[in-house]
């Protein structure tokens, strides 16, 4: 959810890259040459550990087991279709299969868990059938502290993509850190996106902080329903941002309202507003409510 766009790069750097610099330049020698930087950037992250550990978004686990999702949209493309696997008689995800719609496109991401049963790492491999073919594969490795997830790593012969997580004491996750980079590029920073939360334990209000630019820095704000979110802790990192709006994977309910803007620019405000449907008290239907000019929805289906 989780968006964060690249197209920033080329403002002015923000706070962060500030203090790296302060840092950089107290490795320099005295003639002006520079000396081995041995800091990782991500050591200048302040991160918080939480005083309870809810395990939110490494367990694997759906609230009900998902067999597959759907998608129609206003062009009247081919859907995108997500397929499910299970570890046996459990909720844990083994496999999800995605066919994009464009049909010569798919991934198949597949989960590994380690000796506390939550997630070690999901391998993403990805192909494309049609010119230019290619294949590749990116590896998100889940890093614990003291049984806490502390961050995500995500690699592949081109990328490296990394989350950092601090938390509140009640173990919801408090804000996150985003960096993705070519691996021949040093990284001087992270984004910063800030989470607040309503009494349901729902993100009410999601700020984004950009390191390139304060300029480009947004504030969304979330309104839910009363029912159970069925995508609430399916995570690997940006891989899943198609059919999950706005951080679903973090929310107890489902978002049916939401206002982005600009903090810094003087602009209208995004507002979308989301239909549900049910069946059995499961969520089966969800996107964008009629009349919406650019619509997509999404079908869900339960084994």
């Amino acid at each position: 959810t989780l968006a964060v766009t690249l197209e920033k790069m080329k403002h002015k750097k923000n706070l962060f890259l500030f203090t790296f610099l302060i840092l950089f330049a107290s490795c320099c020698k005295e003639d002006g040459n520079v000396s081995e930087i041995n800091t990782n950037p991500s050591d200048l992250l302040v991160l918080l550990d939480p005083d309870v550990n809810l395990n939110i978004i490494s367990t694997g686990e759906l609230p009900n087991r998902i067999s597959s999702i759907t998608s129609s949209n206003y062009l009247n493309n081919p859907p995108d279709t997500y397929i499910f696997e299970y570890v046996l008689n459990s909720n844990k995800i083994k496999k999800i299969f995605y066919q994009s719609n464009n049909l010569c496109e798919n991934e198949t991401n597949t989960f590994f868990y380690n000796s506390e049963n939550m997630i070690d790492r999901v391998e993403n491999f990805k192909v494309r059938h049609c010119p230019p073919e290619f294949q590749s594969t990116t590896v998100y490795k889940y890093n614990y502290k003291n049984g806490i997830l502390k961050n995500v790593i995500g690699n592949n012969e081109s990328f490296i993509y990394e989350i950092f997580f601090s938390y509140n004491q009640n173990g919801t996750i408090k804000e996150f850190f985003t960096n993705s980079r070519p691996k021949n590029e040093f990284s001087y920073g992270y984004s910063r996106t800030i989470l607040n939360y309503d009494s349901e334990n729902n993100i009410k209000e999601i700020i984004g902080n950009d390191f390139y630019s304060s300029t480009y820095d947004q504030k969304t704000t979330l309104e839910y329903d009363n029912k159970v979110n069925p995508l609430k802790g399916l995570f690997v990192t940006n891989i899943f941002n198609r059919p999950i709006k706005f951080l679903s994977y973090l929310n107890n309910n489902n978002i049916i309202y939401s206002k982005s803007e600009y903090i810094n620019l003087s602009s209208n405000p995004t507002i979308n507003h989301y239909g549900t449907d049910f069946f059995n008290n499961l969520l089966v239907t969800y996107g964008d409510i009629d009349g919406y000019p650019y619509w997509r929805e999404y079908y869900i289906n339960y084994q």
